[in-house]
């Protein structure tokens, strides 16, 4: 299905209702239903197995049990607790993205990059601005749980980032047992609404903006060093508005605005942070969350930078890079002919020898091919130099 009718991997709190992200299961019909040849009926038929078919249906068993105990035990005081009936759906991409714009040039910008990255009806768009946040706090926080990360972007302000507030904050230092520590990348263009617990905690920034109150860009004005190439990014179209945002201690700077004397606002500072970074607790080379004060659909170079933001700082694995191992050695490879990962992220060894050691020997490579023309002269052509 279409990004934008297709159920995401929301969570219903009533499972047959007509909730419009929930994919509804088939029911079956017990006097209906065939058994399936492996099945189990009686005591009889477990009699009957060969002794390496028990044991077969022994291991079963106990996987099972195994993988119950486990997955229950967020869920462990529900009887003193006792919470909705909650049903998900697998998630079809590492990143979730979340549309809180009703911009559909902005829409046509993240859902491209997003093809392009992942590959066209490969990933999952909670819709904000049609739907709205209809999830209470905990269900809005198990479907963020099934992702490694999120990218939310919004236009014109709105309170469902303020109201998601506890659920973003769990999802990047959990404090529910069970749930993975997730990564978020935030693009908006005002921070008013917004707590200071979310600003200064969530995404490592001061509730305060630099300069007060906020941005117009210019157009043709450059966002410098941003991206793995750190090229500049140039704006594009009139009546740009932004946030100039201040980092606090543990977070990073990852792009400003060129400098302009009263460019684009009156007070200084004259070039304004306008991308910041927070370090993750356990490995700083990584980013835990990042957050966007400029349009980034209206820069020219933006999509790419994007990209390697989420692929060289939080790890995030394209549908086109795959790893790939022999015996001790395991490796990334993707279909632009390169091996090897930057160092980008544990889950996507350049080149990891012997593993599971977590000792890289490769930086980055690519292949070479070469061939003799009609002429008889030699030409190669690299992915990598």
């Amino acid at each position: 299905m279409e990004q934008e009718t297709r159920g995401i991997p929301r969570i219903s709190e009533n499972p047959t209702s007509s909730h419009p992200c929930y994919n509804s299961p088939q029911p079956i019909n017990p006097t209906t239903a065939q058994k399936h040849p492996n099945s189990i009926g009686n005591k009889g038929d477990i009699l009957a197995m060969s002794p390496r078919r028990r044991y077969q249906l022994l291991a079963t068993v106990l996987a099972v049990a195994s993988f119950s105990l486990v997955s229950a035990s967020p869920t462990r005081a529900a009887a003193e607790n006792p919470r909705p009936t909650a049903t998900t759906t697998r998630a079809l991409a590492p990143v979730l993205l979340i549309d809180d714009s009703n911009d559909p040039a902005a829409d046509a910008w993240y859902q491209n990059m997003m093809d392009n990255m992942f590959g066209v009806g490969t990933w999952d768009r909670y819709d904000l601005a049609t739907q709205g946040l209809p999830d209470p706090p905990e269900l809005f926080l198990n479907t963020l749980a099934q992702y490694q990360g999120v990218l939310w972007y919004r236009g014109v302000p709105t309170p469902y980032l303020a109201q998601a507030e506890g659920p973003l904050l769990d999802y990047l230092d959990p404090a529910t047992p069970g749930y993975p520590a997730g990564r978020l990348i935030v693009v908006l263009s005002s921070i008013y609404d917004l707590s200071p617990t979310l600003l200064s905690v969530g995404l490592g920034v001061s509730p305060t903006a630099s300069p007060l109150p906020g941005l117009t860009i210019p157009e043709g004005t450059k966002a410098l060093g941003f991206g793995l190439e750190a090229t500049d990014l140039v704006a594009f179209g009139y009546g740009l508005s932004g946030i100039g945002l201040q980092p606090l201690a543990g977070a990073e700077t990852i792009t400003r605005l060129e400098p302009c004397v009263r460019c684009y606002s009156t007070r200084p500072p004259y070039d304004p942070i306008v991308g910041v970074r927070r370090a993750d607790v356990i490995n700083p080379s990584f980013a835990r969350s990042a957050i966007f004060g400029i349009p980034l659909h209206q820069f020219t170079g933006a999509a790419s930078a994007l990209q390697d933001l989420m692929k060289y700082q939080m790890g995030f694995i394209p549908a086109f890079e795959q790893v790939l191992g022999a015996d001790n050695i395991r490796t990334t490879i993707n279909g632009a002919g390169y091996v090897g990962s930057f160092f980008s992220s544990p889950d996507r060894p350049s080149l990891v020898y012997p593993y599971p050691s977590h000792v890289e020997n490769l930086y980055h490579g690519g292949l070479w091919i070469g061939a003799q023309r009609p002429d008889g002269s030699l030409g190669v052509s690299t992915s990598a130099d």
